[in-house]
């Protein structure tokens, strides 16, 4: 996947579903975090931006093959799939 001129890889995004199945619930901005943390080495705004970006595609992604939900009132993501 490319975000604003950024790769972000196959594994990176593996890992972070892997992620989002542990800890089962969670936020954008914590997802994007993950992918920082997973891919870049600096962290400036144009990283951040890409990596919040990138986490908003892998959780539409996800929200339209089923495996999660939007939980109003914890406010998180939850992973419903096993």
């Amino acid at each position: 996947m490319r975000v604003f001129g950024y790769l972000i890889t196959d594994e990176v995004i593996n890992k972070v579903i892997t992620v989002m199945k542990e800890k089962n619930t969670f936020t954008i901005y914590a997802i994007s975090r993950r992918i920082v943390a997973l891919r870049f080495s600096g962290c400036g705004w144009k990283t951040d931006e890409a990596a919040y970006r990138a986490a908003e595609r892998i959780i539409k992604q996800q929200k339209k093959a089923g495996n999660i939900e939007y939980d109003r009132k914890l406010k998180m993501w939850r992973w419903i799939k096993e």
